[in-house]
């Protein structure tokens, strides 16, 4: 038994890369989204991960780090209360 290829098919490539080209502003907005979704889905399913346990613990993290160097930048005293811990 021959074993197919697993990745992509060029031909699908082709059609995903010259759609844009081809469709009226109203299409290529849907076309747009559908994207914008597929990259959210495939976001939440490497989050999820193989088991199905979601981490928010690197979220937080990823928030002090964000916010804290902004609240030291503007010598917000609001924002520097906000991210104290």
């Amino acid at each position: 038994m021959k074993r197919r290829p697993s990745g992509p098919r060029p031909w699908a490539v082709v059609v995903i890369l010259l759609l844009p080209l081809l469709l009226p502003n109203a299409l290529l907005t849907i076309y747009i989204f559908i994207g914008l979704s597929t990259m959210v889905v495939s976001g939440l399913s490497l989050l999820m991960g193989f088991a199905g346990q979601v981490s928010l613990g690197q979220g937080g993290l990823l928030r002090h780090r964000r916010v804290q160097p902004a609240a030291l930048l503007t010598r917000d005293p609001e924002t520097c209360r906000r991210c104290s811990v």
